[in-house]
């Protein structure tokens, strides 16, 4: 069949017709893509032009009625599409790794070079107020380069995985719309699995379910965490990080406003992403990265990291703030904790969470490591391809 710089539309129920052809189906990218009709992404063909151009769609919601291959074509409701036009060739570039390893200074250097935005995957730096102590990025890299999800929410708002996964995908078909490439950079692993393999499909959890999930916490520490989901969920309970209270309190949050338990809900399939995701990481030797980590805080301490804690220590109850840095100043102004130790357990907190983004970075074969010893550019695009 030869291939022809059209598409041919019928007229028939469920075809579309004009200048845009709307059609679903289901696209695995790898070399042999396979085509299932009962797993359904939109997408949307600019039928006047032979430009290789597929655009996530989502409002599409007409159902599939045929789908099959016809030689070098899928025959999808009579629209017939060249297969080399199923394959987007939009690329999402993650650049993750451990704190203080040089993300932010990468991630710029390749949004430069390719011409696009950067997506942030830090679940701390998207609050605004706290820029030294979550090595936001400054003044003049956010002036570089356009940046998204950086200091957009006060500290009390609510945030999760699942609703950045949800904004997102709603706003990388816009960024596409400018070119082929977005860089997402951050340390967030449950932020990058969002994206990457997709977050089941949860119960949006209520006020009056929150606060009753975490006056367990308040009242009885993590011994009454565990307790109540050994009662609600014994199998969640049996692989969960014991010491992880926030965990804890959000698979009780699960189970109590789902009625059932949280295990239950957790499919651990990756739901399919219309485009390509090349992921890479600075490869520094352990010591090199932990040397790293504490000239960072001894800088962050220069720069106003203790004043920073002080403005926010009256919002330290939130979850915004339960995090390395402030924690342990917090600690210093109650008088629990002396200045001299504050600063140095911050670093060693620092890379004790720094060693956990490794273990979790170690379990995902698809990252290609980077050698800080040449230039990481070059390594980057090379990786891109």
């Amino acid at each position: 069949m030869q291939q022809d710089k059209k598409y041919f539309i019928s007229k028939s129920k469920g075809a579309a017709t004009g200048p845009f052809a709307f059609f679903r189906g289901c696209l695995r990218t790898n070399v042999n893509p396979k085509w299932y009709a009962d797993k359904i992404t939109s997408y949307q063909i600019l039928s006047s032009k032979f430009n290789r151009e597929a655009v996530y769609n989502k409002c599409f919601v007409a159902p599939v009625f045929r789908c099959r291959i016809l030689d070098s074509h899928l025959f999808l409701n009579n629209l017939l599409i060249p297969l080399s036009l199923t394959t987007s060739d939009k690329t999402l570039v993650i650049v993750t790794g451990p704190t203080g390893s040089g993300k932010t200074g990468l991630a710029i250097e390749i949004a430069s070079h390719l011409g696009c935005d950067i997506v942030s995957a830090d679940s701390r730096q998207i609050y605004r107020g706290i820029p030294i102590g979550t090595a936001a990025p400054t003044q003049e890299q956010l002036a570089a380069v356009r940046h998204h999800f950086v200091g957009i929410l006060d500290l009390d708002q609510y945030y999760s995985a699942a609703v950045y996964e949800e904004q997102v995908m709603n706003l990388l078909p816009q960024l596409w719309e400018k070119g082929d490439y977005v860089v997402m950079c951050g340390g967030s692993m449950m932020y990058i699995d969002a994206i990457t393999r997709g977050i089941d499909e949860l119960p949006t959890i209520s006020d009056a379910i929150r606060a009753r999930a975490m006056e367990i916490y308040t009242c009885g520490g993590l011994a009454a965490l565990r307790e109540e989901l050994q009662r609600l969920d014994p199998d969640y309970l049996a692989t969960a990080d014991l010491n992880n209270h926030r965990r804890l309190v959000h698979a009780i949050e699960i189970c109590l406003q789902a009625g059932v338990p949280y295990s239950s809900l957790r499919t651990g399939e990756a739901k399919e992403r219309p485009f390509r995701i090349v992921k890479m990481a600075i490869n520094h030797s352990r010591e090199n990265l932990f040397n790293r980590i504490n000239a960072r805080v001894d800088a962050m301490i220069v720069e106003g990291l203790e004043q920073e804690a002080a403005a926010v220590y009256h919002l330290r109850h939130l979850n915004s703030l339960n995090t390395v840095g402030y924690k342990e100043l917090f600690a210093m102004m109650d008088g629990t904790m002396t200045r001299e130790t504050a600063i140095p357990r911050i670093a060693k907190n620092t890379r004790v969470y720094a060693k956990k983004q490794l273990l979790w970075l170690r379990r995902d074969p698809s990252v290609t490591y980077l050698d800080p010893s040449h230039p990481l550019l070059s390594q980057a695009l090379g990786a891109i391809g």
